[in-house]
């Protein structure tokens, strides 16, 4: 749809709307924009609507002017609230696809025909898309495009406006299949966006051989096992782990009797604390590995799981209890150390879940997350650290230190970065780690380079190592 559409707007016969009409298209689908924040309504406030100084274009990470408008290879926004997060500013950056449709040649063709709308114009305070008389473009023409697109590409159904947010969140949800990235760049406070995901077909290919592969086996069936053979028991619950399932209470229950049978307490307590891990809080599990731990003569550590239980009451059996916070944090680092080196979007899910819980991540926590990052995720270690000033509290001089690790192929960013934090943080401390990473034997910039952006930036007189320099 988005090609038809690309075809038609920027075409021979598309007329003086066709580029305003693309531009719009482009940003609402690539950004999963809400119709109100590039579209007039009439309840909606003014400010709600893109303006041209919000939408920036960059090349090579400087900005761009009118005049040099054609090299752009990056588009920024900046959006200054929405129904979930009012007052509250937030940027999307994208890349130039390389292809027709690309968020960044569309918005750069916009400004070249409209030069007046881009910042430091006469018009750059006005909303972004109007027609070239002054006026809104309707919501309901994007409606009618996109209607038109629809048909024909054979898609029925009902389309308007925020169908683009509807199709960028599924793009998004197809390309990368991770839930926390659509909900992080769409914007959503809740589970909301579930319903606006549609499954691509390549995402079904091979479900039916796994389907007609799987046990069917009820997880149930699986505990009626002889409660004595404490070895199958602990076979059946590694077996579900591998396969990604979390193990009935039940099945759950019958293991640690059967631990406490045969006297392997230690088994049993390794199930009750892999079991916190996933906040499978059951009670009767919990008596049955309390029990177990006395039979064995281990009376400290069954105080300690008897007072760990929650209310021994039939409304409490098999309900997941809530994490404490240290309890939390603990599961957060434990996932963070599991984390592959540049599996960044994981690092992320977990500590976005931390942080829905209403609870401060701890330094242990940001360390392992800007270290999964590494190099060549820099990029998202400083939203991380953003993040962290933003939700607080303060990240560490050995924070910051971590993200100027990363930062080795990114210097001229270390250096804005340092200067961004320079009256937060103790300057002789974190300059002399920053030039000891940048001027050591792997240092990627000439010498002289680093030493005029710091001159410039004032920060080796600030942090006091003139002495060490020389």
């Amino acid at each position: 749809m988005l090609r038809w559409l690309e075809e038609h707007l920027r075409g021979p016969v598309s007329g003086p709307e066709g580029p305003i009409l693309w531009a719009a298209l482009c940003l609402g689908f690539f950004f999963l924009l809400r119709a109100s924040e590039f579209l007039p309504l009439g309840y909606i406030p003014f400010s709600r609507q893109l303006k041209g100084r919000q939408v920036l274009l960059f090349s090579k990470g400087e900005q761009c002017d009118l005049r040099n408008l054609g090299e752009a290879d990056e588009i920024r926004l900046q959006l200054n609230g929405s129904k979930t997060n009012y007052n509250l500013e937030t940027h999307r950056n994208h890349y130039k696809t390389g292809e027709a449709v690309c968020p960044v040649l569309a918005v750069r063709q916009f400004f070249q025909k409209y030069p007046n709308r881009y910042l430091g114009g006469v018009e750059a305070d006005e909303p972004l898309f109007r027609t070239p008389e002054g006026w809104d473009i309707p919501r309901e023409a994007v409606q009618m495009l996109l209607r038109r697109a629809a048909e024909a590409c054979g898609v029925a159904g009902h389309l308007g406006s925020h169908s683009l947010r509807f199709g960028g969140a599924s793009a998004l949800w197809a390309a990368y299949k991770d839930a926390s990235v659509v909900r992080r760049y769409g914007r959503w406070a809740s589970d909301a966006f579930h319903t606006y995901l549609w499954e691509d077909r390549e995402y079904s290919r091979g479900m039916s051989e796994s389907m007609i592969k799987t046990s069917l086996t009820p997880t149930l069936a699986k505990a009626n096992l002889d409660e004595g053979n404490w070895q199958a028991c602990l076979a059946q619950v590694q077996e579900l782990q591998e396969g990604g399932i979390a193990p009935d209470p039940q099945l759950l229950t019958t293991a640690a009797v059967a631990c406490g049978k045969s006297l392997q307490w230690q088994h049993a307590l390794q199930l009750l604390t892999e079991a916190d891990w996933r906040a499978q809080r059951d009670v009767g599990f919990r008596s049955a590995v309390e029990y177990t731990l006395r039979r064995a003569k281990q009376f400290f550590a069954a105080e300690v799981v008897r007072h760990g239980r929650p209310e021994a009451a039939p409304e409490f059996r098999g309900v997941e209890q809530p994490l404490s916070r240290k309890a939390r944090l603990a599961q957060a680092v434990t996932r963070l150390a599991a984390c592959p080196a540049g599996a960044w979007a994981e690092a992320l899910g977990v500590l976005e879940d931390v942080w829905r819980h209403r609870r401060a991540v701890n330094g242990q926590c940001l360390r392992h997350a800007i270290e999964v990052c590494g190099e060549q995720a820099w990029r998202w270690a400083i939203y991380i650290l953003d993040q962290a000033w933003a939700r607080g509290p303060p990240p560490s001089v050995e924070i910051m230190n971590a993200v100027l690790g990363t930062l080795r192929l990114a210097w001229r960013s270390a250096v804005q970065l340092l200067e961004e934090r320079r009256h937060a943080t103790p300057k002789d401390r974190v300059v002399r780690v920053f030039l000891q990473q940048m001027l050591g034997p792997r240092r990627i910039p000439p010498l002289p380079n680093v030493l005029v952006y710091l001159l410039s930036y004032n920060l080796v007189a600030a942090a006091g190592t003139e002495r060490w320099l020389t």
